[in-house]
């Protein structure tokens, strides 16, 4: 190559690089962080993700007569009161909650918040207390870490109150389990905390060379965004047959629920968990802080679902039983023993929330986040906490011994009639809002793409009724009974029959979970009843 040639690639590559500085200044200047979820998050160099601060959107219950409300989030990106700098008065009680999508509450007022209602309590006893919510959507405990890493200094807190979901934070806190279950989306672009033989911390990604040009690079991040958006939703369910097979849970973030051999990708999940909550309470001592963890239990922990009906259908085709493959107290069990060894404050909710639901109390969202109910009965548990006295190791609790609430016998019909009652309870997935009958509308639940309907099973076929925005199919199926495409040539009300054969499922008779999928291009339904042609009403 001639001097004249090298001098010339050495200008092109130099004027690449100047060229390229220029707009990344220009970007930098004029744009703000890419977005990573469009309503809430945004990237963020060392937490992954973060709030967007100063934005806010209306949120609209998907149960009509609920009022809707706006979620807004402060200049820091949380929910609730900004974070404050300067002098602090020395009577004033300090206390930061840090958790994830469960703290970040977008299903209920934020008056209604888990930590609003702690200070209103303590308030109103008299004491002088200010709250603030450091709370991300999936986020997990080992970014929840690195956030206190940021504002603990400032805030300087008197209590951090810690709030832990196992079947989300587990995943979240493992990099062994990145990209494996739904509960974690946020895999490729989260920071993963590991702890060296010395006890040093350090930060793992997914991706490391797209992690590192993200967080030097605002045109890559725009860039990435744009030809990778995240996909928050890509890990498919389909392989639940041959994990059934293998004597796993149908689903990989069930494996929460089991117990593993010491290698095992949870088992480590689970130790690297625990070394994140050790560390969590290091951190609070250096900031003279008490720690306290609030553990929040999974929905099918609590009272049956439309989810764990098809979940434990699934199990029986294949010969299993769920009850044998899972513990659905498992988690508590472990983290009752930890904080026993570890001396970390701790209120484990399972127990109560089962008790209050048991008495009619709805808890759950049907996100199966945190209602304003669950919010509530947590708020209790930690206002008792402060205020009379907490004891370190916790004492043992009944949910050794205690199970799901399952639903009252009165509450559980084979026949859904949507046009009158929403049955909230009975209906998961897919769909996404109760429609009261109205002077120019139809009533029922309006389900798009594919949606699930739990009831107890009775005599004689199947029957779906409805009306469907345009001519299409749907797919009807009964999960472990097979399903049969109903061809519905015009728009309109619509009624479908699907017979049974029972014998293939065998004992399988007293719940059935039933998937209702509308084929070919995006079509809406309002799905008004659902239920056996034995347990029809008389018209």
């Amino acid at each position: 190559m001639s001097i004249r040639s090298s001098r010339g690639w050495l200008l092109l590559l130099a004027s690449t690089v100047i060229a390229f500085g220029a707009v990344e200044l220009v970007a930098r200047l004029l744009l703000p962080s890419p977005r990573y979820h469009d309503r809430l998050l945004e990237f963020d160099s060392e937490l992954g993700f973060r709030g967007i601060p100063t934005t806010a959107y209306a949120w609209r219950s998907p149960l009509s007569g609920e009022p809707g409300h706006d979620v807004v989030l402060n200049s820091d990106g949380f929910r609730g009161r900004a974070l404050q700098t300067g002098a602090w008065l020395s009577d004033t009680r300090r206390i930061a909650f840090v958790g994830d999508s469960f703290l970040v509450g977008l299903a209920v007022p934020e008056q209604e918040l888990l930590p609003v209602l702690v200070e209103r309590a303590l308030s109103e006893r008299g004491e002088s207390v200010e709250v603030y919510n450091t709370s991300v959507i999936d986020f997990g405990t080992g970014q929840e870490l690195l956030l206190l890493d940021r504002v603990g200094d400032m805030l300087q807190p008197d209590l951090v109150v810690l709030l832990l979901h196992p079947p989300n934070d587990v995943a979240n806190n493992s990099l062994g389990l990145a990209g494996r279950t739904r509960v974690s989306p946020g895999d490729a672009i989260r920071p993963y905390v590991r702890f060296r033989s010395s006890g040093e911390r350090e930060i793992v990604w997914a991706d490391p060379l797209r992690s590192w040009a993200r967080s030097h690079s605002r045109v890559f991040g725009y860039v990435e965004r744009g030809l990778f958006p995240p996909v928050f939703d890509r890990v498919s369910d389909q392989n639940f047959a041959g994990r059934l097979q293998r004597g796993l849970p149908p689903r990989e973030f069930l494996e929460v629920f089991a117990r593993h051999d010491p290698g095992h990708r949870w088992e480590v999940a689970w130790r690297e968990t625990e070394s994140l909550l050790r560390a969590f309470r290091d951190r609070c001592m250096e900031l003279e802080a008490e720690l306290l963890v609030v553990v929040v239990p999974s929905v099918h922990q609590v009272v049956l679902t439309p989810k764990r009906i098809r979940f434990e259908s699934e199990a029986r085709v294949a010969g299993q039983s769920l009850g044998q493959l899972v513990d659905w107290n498992g988690p508590e069990k472990r983290l009752e023993r930890f904080f026993n060894q570890e001396g970390i404050e701790a209120i484990l909710l399972l127990e109560a929330f089962r008790e209050r639901s048991a008495a009619g109390e709805r808890l759950y969202s049907r996100d199966h986040h945190l209602a304003r109910a669950g919010n509530a009965r947590a708020a209790e548990a930690v206002v008792m906490a402060l205020t009379e006295g907490r004891e370190a190791p916790a004492k043992p609790t009944a949910f050794r011994h205690s199970k799901p609430v399952g639903w009252a016998a009165e509450e559980d019909p084979s026949w859904l009639n949507f046009l009158e009652h929403s049955h909230a309870k009975h209906v998961g997935d897919g769909f996404v809002e109760w429609l009261s009958v109205g002077d120019e509308r139809p009533g029922g639940w309006l389900l798009v793409g594919e949606g699930l309907v739990a009831l107890r099973s009775a005599e004689g076929a199947l029957v779906v009724r409805g009306v469907l925005a345009a001519p299409g199919e749907l797919e009807i199926g009964v999960v472990g009974v097979g399903g049969e495409r109903v061809s519905v040539s015009e728009a309109g009300p619509f009624e479908a029959k699907l017979v049974l054969e029972w014998g293939r499922v065998g004992a399988l008779r007293r719940h059935v979970a039933v998937g209702i999928r509308i084929v070919g291009d995006p079509v809406a339904a309002l799905i008004q009843d659902v239920g056996f042609e034995s347990a029809r009403p008389s018209s």
